[in-house]
């Protein structure tokens, strides 16, 4: 198994809440990152990609659980 495939495991078993504030937190920093610019660096890219992979997850966790509810242009 890659860290990669082990750390998306991990990601799927964090609560809601801590899975919320990393995401934040996560967005926080690249934001930090891009006005300092410092969106070159390579670890920008990771950050970038745990970002969309946190916002992957609370979407379906959503999903899952409010399987009525619809998104526009879905």
């Amino acid at each position: 198994m890659s860290s990669e495939g082990h750390m998306m495991e991990s990601l799927q078993e964090l609560t809601p809440k801590k899975l919320q504030e990393l995401e934040l937190l996560t967005s926080q920093l690249l934001t930090a990152m891009k006005r300092t610019g410092l969106e070159k660096e390579g670890i920008f890219a990771d950050l970038s990609h745990l970002e969309a992979e946190l916002s992957r997850i609370r979407r379906a966790r959503f999903d899952a659980e409010n399987p009525t509810f619809t998104r526009l242009g879905a």
